[in-house]
């Protein structure tokens, strides 16, 4: 296949970048990726509360000494306790306005002795923390009220009284635990997709395709069932593929093998069964695809524009249950096999279980 060169995102089922690759790309790069930051996005809190703690965390927070680096003339003195320079730990932890808010709250949180905000966030809020969900929001909108209530000593020259803070804080998060109790009420469960139960009568020949892989180096196969729309075995093939460990290109490829098969043996009324719903909705963008799959989505397609009536259906794994017997059989790693209108004995209970 010839085909023009062109940039594409490894990281994407499409090739396509997006933001969010390139965020973990640069985490990656940064140095190990740490829990917090991926249980920072998990937090059941206002989307505020997780950007501020983001930023905190990221230490882009507008911060005395973070304003000194970004070369503005400043004298770094901490606005809430007037003493010691300012920093992301200092105004959120270990200050004396924000010990005091601490102590007063009576909330479960670790020592800040000898640590930086990052390593303290670990500790509340890592894998190893022993905190429930109820307290990550607490401690996470407390974190929010403290750097709230710092922006007033800058702006407006006066702290909040403790324990006003404290109240103002419990209102927010009351309502925001009633606003989240309503949401859950008249939010409407998501059902995962499932197969269609009402697929419409097949035409022509029935084809069962699936893929597989085999043994620690997940060397993949395919395996294809054809029958008659009565249920009466026609043929059955596996074979090798040739591709990484990727199931959805796996799927791809087996569907293209069991197509160029159909084709070649003058099928032109056919329905195919698959297993994959990816795959299925895939065909119908293949042209927005910036990778390999997509040149193998365009194949398929192209394969089935030359039969005069062919449909693909997303169906359940026990409706292909004998395709994937096919792909998963010893034989499928070692070399292309063929079965023509008798099936092989390893084959004729699945056979059977398929009509």
């Amino acid at each position: 296949m010839e085909y023009d060169d062109m940039w594409y995102s490894d990281r994407d089922l499409r090739g396509c970048y997006s933001v969010k690759d390139g965020y973990r790309k640069l985490g990656e790069l940064n140095g190990p990726c740490l829990p917090v930051w991926g249980n920072l996005w998990k937090l059941q809190v206002p989307p505020k509360w997780k950007n501020f703690l983001w930023r905190a965390l990221s230490v882009n927070l507008p911060t005395l000494n973070n304003l000194i680096k970004r070369r503005v003339e400043l004298i770094n003195i901490c606005p809430a306790c007037g003493t010691d320079e300012e920093n992301v730990m200092h105004i959120l932890c270990s200050c004396y306005f924000a010990t005091h808010v601490w102590n007063i709250s009576q909330l479960p949180i670790p020592s800040f002795d000898g640590m930086n905000f990052v390593q303290w966030m670990e500790l509340w809020l890592g894998v190893s923390a022993a905190y429930n969900t109820e307290a990550h929001g607490r401690i996470c909108g407390l974190l929010y009220d403290i750097w709230s209530a710092r922006n007033e000593a800058v702006w407006e020259g006066c702290l909040p009284v403790l324990y006003v803070l404290l109240q103002r804080f419990s209102a927010r998060w009351a309502t925001w635990i009633a606003s989240e109790q309503q949401r859950s009420i008249s939010r409407v469960p998501h059902a995962p997709p499932t197969p269609n139960p009402l697929l419409p009568p097949p035409t022509g020949v029935i084809c069962r395709v699936d893929a597989g892989f085999h043994g620690p180096t997940r060397v993949p196969a395919y395996g294809i069932i054809v029958q008659e729309a009565d249920g009466s075995f026609v043929a059955a093939g596996n074979g090798p593929l040739i591709c990484s460990y990727d199931p959805i290109l796996a799927e791809a490829l087996a569907m293209c093998e069991a197509l160029s098969w159909l084709r070649n043996n003058g099928f032109s009324m056919i329905t195919v069964y698959t297993d994959s719903s990816i795959l299925v909705s895939s065909l119908s963008h293949a042209c927005s695809f910036r990778t390999y799959l997509g040149y193998v989505l365009l194949s398929c397609k192209h394969l089935l524009s030359t039969m005069s009536s062919s449909v693909v259906n997303h169906v359940c794994r026990d409706a292909v249950q004998a395709a994937h017997v096919m792909a998963k059989h010893v034989s499928a790693t070692l070399a292309r096999s063929q079965w023509r209108d008798v099936p092989h004995p390893f084959l004729e209970p699945d056979v059977a279980n398929a009509i």
